[in-house]
């Protein structure tokens, strides 16, 4: 099976962007000479994806917000989407595997596996919570800290390479 592609829109500085992800052995996003390939408009993407030779929807995409993550991240609090969560985090493990695996973030997403887990767990996806089931985590602060510094790292790599 090849790459399958996806369009994401990334909130960043207050900028909207389009970028291109992907599912593979290991998953990423298209980059040229360490900067992550942006787009301003769909249509672009759609012409790029075509000259590309990509096969991409570009009727439904995810959106990331890290304007409102970098905001959370300064102020953290227990209620948060967690579906939300997840996907950043996911994302910034994306971004690291497509740049050569950020070194600092890496150690502390091996360290934090066990909040990830958690993370994880909340969103009680139907194929991995039982029938009946609903799963709530409690975050204690060391926990919410724990996660706001480790989303603050992704960010200031972000920053480099958006």
């Amino acid at each position: 099976m090849g790459k399958e592609y996806c369009l994401c829109q990334f909130k960043f500085h207050e900028k909207t962007r389009f970028i291109i992800w992907f599912s593979d052995d290991v998953d990423g996003v298209l980059i040229y000479n360490g900067k992550i390939i942006q787009f301003t408009t769909i249509s672009e993407v759609d012409n790029y994806s075509t000259t590309q030779n990509i096969d991409i929807e570009l009727d439904n995409f995810p959106i990331y917000d890290f304007d409102e993550i970098r905001h959370w991240a300064n102020f953290p609090k227990a209620e948060f989407d967690h579906s939300t969560f997840l996907n950043v985090w996911n994302m910034f493990t994306d971004l690291s595997n497509s740049f050569g695996n950020w070194k600092q973030f890496t150690k502390a997403d091996i360290r934090l596996n066990i909040m990830y887990q958690k993370l994880f767990h909340g969103n009680n996806l139907p194929s991995i919570t039982p029938e009946g089931k609903h799963f709530i985590p409690i975050w204690n602060g060391a926990e919410l800290r724990k996660i706001a510094k480790h989303f603050k790292v992704g960010l200031r790599y972000l920053q480099i390479i958006f």
